[in-house]
């Protein structure tokens, strides 16, 4: 009795084993049963391989409008994110000659993001439309560079 009873519970972790994906493979017989993960550990690992998976740089919005008196300052927001996983360490590529940022560099972890002041300065500009590219880059991470217009 007390053979069956074992029996029993071996064929139900063999069966479970399966169910998560193990390969036939491993549950043949003397091979030992896959060990079954609980959600909250399966939480934990998806976490840990977020965290592990390349850095990815967004820029929001694609595009900066202002519109301003000869001679004054416009001020914009530009937010840089790290859709991505581990951390991203970026930093202002290039801008015209009118365009401060309030921050030429720094870095996000998972999930973070950075609001940066950008002032336009119409000092110097003819009057009319003025454009330029703003290029944010960031080392082995998706979607770098972005350039903002």
């Amino acid at each position: 009795m007390l053979r069956a009873a074992r029996f029993a519970v071996s064929l139900v972790l063999v069966v479970a084993a399966i169910a998560v994906g193990a390969s036939p493979a491993s549950a043949q017989e003397g091979a030992a049963p896959r060990e079954i993960v609980t959600p909250e550990e399966q939480a934990e690992l998806d976490r840990v391989a977020r965290l592990e998976a390349q850095p990815v740089l967004e820029c929001e919005p694609g595009e900066l409008r202002a519109e301003a008196e000869r001679g004054e300052e416009a001020l914009l927001t530009l937010t840089i994110r790290n859709a991505g996983g581990r951390k991203l360490e970026w930093s202002v590529f290039s801008k015209p000659a009118w365009v401060r940022v309030d921050a030429e560099r720094g870095e996000l972890g998972h999930g973070e993001d950075r609001k940066l002041l950008v002032a336009v300065d119409t000092t110097g500009l003819a009057p009319g439309t003025a454009k330029g590219r703003l290029v944010v880059v960031a080392a082995d991470a998706k979607g770098s560079p972005a350039t903002v217009a």
